[in-house]
């Protein structure tokens, strides 16, 4: 649902640009190029404050990660923030990190990927709507042409099977996002382990809207998500929902009271020796539990029942701060 509010924005907003970085050596320069030039074009089109910055999370780097940001750091003191964490959290706990450093600290964010791969000039439209008055403005990719086919059919069948169980349709958002602090703080409070964030964006009550954007192959480097680190992801979507958890059990439910149906039917058909009315009150029983477990499955996704405990994030250390 897409909800607006009147406008209470500033002018000319903070904004921090989060860049969650994981042996990103070869792509800290050219990304602080792109960003630099694009966070000054909107300073001096007085879109945004001057007080802007960009904020690099080293996520555990192996590599040289870390000293390209500092490189690209004394060039421009008072425009780069980093933290580098204490070991590999994972790209989502980056984003987290990043929000809760400087929540109070910038009125909204901007989250993109190291590689530059997302259209980072579509950041005037992005302001452009959180100062309209929307809270969440998520990118939703106009194209695929640059994964593999067999990412590109995993992924939709991924988004298929992720709607069909919640109910909700994320197909073709990322974590290429704006969100205001307000939207941040939410996150942070409602967010669980393992932590999916465009799932809990989805589902925050917030005013939102889409912006299209389209995706380029990367310039410098290779993707550092893994088919491992894909379906991990993919896990984590499922394991993070409360409704996604009840409803499979759910489901399970009704698939047993049908094989169970079907055995009936057969033993009634080719059994002789079976009790007068007893299939009949068998068939009744178990349609009459199909019909609840339905029930159930529908005020779920209404969000009438939520049986699950809050599953906490784990701690993130930071190990440096720039």
């Amino acid at each position: 649902m897409k909800l607006i509010f009147n406008n209470q924005n500033k002018i000319q907003p903070k904004i921090a640009v989060l860049v969650p970085a994981f042996n990103e050596e070869t792509n800290i320069e050219y990304s602080y190029e792109c960003l630099n030039n694009e966070i000054n074009d909107l300073i001096n089109n007085k879109i945004i404050s001057d007080q802007s910055i960009i904020f690099y999370i080293d996520d555990g780097s192996k590599d040289k990660t870390l000293d390209k940001i500092k490189e690209v750091k004394k060039k421009n003191e008072s425009k780069i923030l980093a933290i580098s964490l204490k070991k590999n959290y994972g790209h989502q706990y980056a984003i987290l990190a990043g929000l809760k450093y400087l929540l109070n600290q910038v009125d909204a964010f901007i989250s993109i990927d190291c590689d530059m791969q997302h259209d980072y000039k579509k950041f005037n439209e992005f302001i452009n709507q959180y100062v309209q008055g929307y809270d969440i403005v998520n990118s939703k990719r106009i194209n695929r042409n640059v994964d593999f086919p067999i990412k590109k059919y995993l992924s939709n069948f991924f988004y298929f099977l992720y709607n069909l169980i919640s109910g909700e349709n994320i197909s073709g958002y990322s974590d290429y996002r704006l969100i205001s602090k307000k939207a941040a703080k939410e996150l942070l409070d409602k967010i669980e382990h393992p932590p999916f964030i465009r799932g809990t964006v989805n589902r925050l009550n917030l005013a939102n809207i889409d912006i299209l954007t389209s995706v380029t192959n990367r310039r410098y480097g290779k993707s550092k998500y893994s088919f491992k680190k894909m379906l991990f992801l993919a896990l984590s979507s499922f394991f993070s929902n409360k409704k996604i958890i009840f409803n499979l059990f759910l489901f399970n439910i009704i698939i047993l009271e049908l094989v169970y149906l079907f055995y009936i039917l057969i033993t009634f058909f080719y059994n002789e020796n079976l009790v007068d009315g007893w299939p009949s009150i068998i068939i009744s029983i178990s349609f009459a539990i199909i019909l609840i477990t339905i029930l159930l499955i529908q005020n779920i996704k209404n969000n009438e029942i939520n049986p699950y405990k809050k599953k906490n994030l784990i701690e993130v250390n930071i190990k440096e701060v720039l």
